[in-house]
């Protein structure tokens, strides 16, 4: 039997602007309410000044952190999330080729890891020559790699840790997106970061990782297009330096990397293919918009909306159960009951039963027990067991 998590009012928190460059000219896509509650508890929106997809309702982070405590009550219901062998041997080649990435980019081979889990791809790291601290606000997760493999992490979070000597360089591989304030995250690893040192930021990419069941997933708060995230590098102080695709095997094509220098000159350095060979290589983004960090931030300066073309394919992907082909295009039609509601609900209303899983809402997310029906424009949401 699932455990069941309460939410109340006072549990969500409402965004009226945007949380990267302040706008307040945003569109709901999405939201969900819990049957019977009466209120929305998370909402998925779109800024139309520059483009960033956020939740805009969402459970405050004391409600995560009280979830996170039950959890941690049972530290083989956490540490058995990293005991697939092969989803950590992939996670082990992955972080060593991105090593010798980033080799070129220091001098000391000094690293911050921030979010480093267990620490598998700290193993990489130290195994390539570098000298690494992670960082991990789990203890259990941190514990599994101080005791397990002899590794530097130290159990805090990113704003609570005032390090000694900064980096050459810090890691955030699919964290940035967990966080409540992408900003203000980000501006606090940069502090980790010597002058002239670099971040490397790999997220979910928008265009490539959302589908349908992104309504449901209280695991994200953000979710970043080249552009978005370029931005948000700007308004720390970053430039950026690269942008990749990751080749990891088999979701790399649904990433998306960049490499920030810390600098207040924020210029677009040359986009330069960087290849290591093999099937965990790193590349160029193929599908990444060629333009400059220069030009996106002047069209929002100059204050021009998003248009109806890019709202219209966020609603697209809302509504979609499949991710686009390898040419970036949405090749399978919309389900049919999803089709009804495009024109006639511009934002998707879900009713859930209840909320049983911090990550997806509902345990059987995507699951064969799992029933959607409409009321209106609504969309209820029941489990057959």
């Amino acid at each position: 039997m699932f455990e069941k998590y309460d939410i109340s009012r006072e549990d969500v928190e409402v965004l009226d602007k945007c949380p990267i460059c302040d706008g307040i000219s945003i569109s709901e896509l999405s939201s969900v309410t819990v049957q019977g509650s009466g209120f929305k508890y998370f909402a998925t929106a779109c800024c139309h000044a520059c483009g960033f997809v956020f939740r805009s309702r969402r459970p405050r982070l004391d409600w995560f952190m009280e979830i996170w405590g039950k959890r941690e009550k049972d530290p083989q219901k956490v540490i058995s999330l990293s005991k697939n062998e092969e989803t950590e041997k992939l996670r082990y080649y992955r972080y060593k080729n991105l090593s010798s990435v980033l080799a070129e980019y220091s001098d000391n081979k000094s690293l911050i890891d921030i979010g480093c889990g267990p620490g598998t791809g700290l193993t990489a790291f130290v195994d390539e020559g570098w000298d690494v601290t992670g960082i991990e606000p789990d203890p259990v997760r941190a514990n599994e790699g101080i005791e397990n493999h002899g590794l530097n992490i130290i159990t805090s979070t990113i704003e609570d840790y005032e390090p000694a000597e900064k980096y050459d360089i810090a890691t955030l591989v699919h964290v940035l997106e967990h966080f409540h304030s992408p900003v203000e995250f980000l501006k606090k690893t940069a502090d980790c970061v010597k002058d002239g040192g670099y971040i490397y930021v790999e997220v979910p990419h928008l265009f490539r990782f959302v589908d349908l069941r992104d309504s449901l997933y209280l695991e994200h708060m953000s979710n970043f297009s080249e552009k978005t995230l370029a931005y948000a590098g700007h308004m720390c102080g970053l430039a950026v330096q690269e942008i990749f695709v990751t080749k990891t095997h088999p979701y790399g094509v649904n990433h998306l990397a960049m490499l920030f220098r810390k600098s207040d000159k924020r210029r677009a350095g040359d986009l330069a293919i960087i290849t290591n060979g093999g099937f965990q290589s790193i590349s160029l983004a193929q599908y990444c918009d060629s333009s400059s960090v220069d030009k996106w931030t002047a069209e929002l300066k100059s204050g021009s909306l998003i248009s109806d073309k890019y709202y219209g394919k966020l609603r697209y992907m809302y509504r979609s159960q499949v991710k686009p082909d390898d040419t970036g295009d949405f090749s399978v039609p919309i389900p049919e009951f999803f089709m009804k509601l495009l024109d006639t609900a511009p934002s998707l209303n879900y009713i859930v039963p209840h909320i049983d899983n911090i990550n997806n809402t509902l345990s059987e997310l995507g699951g064969d027990g799992l029933k959607l029906t409409t009321i209106g424009d609504k969309i209820l949401v029941t489990i057959e067991r």
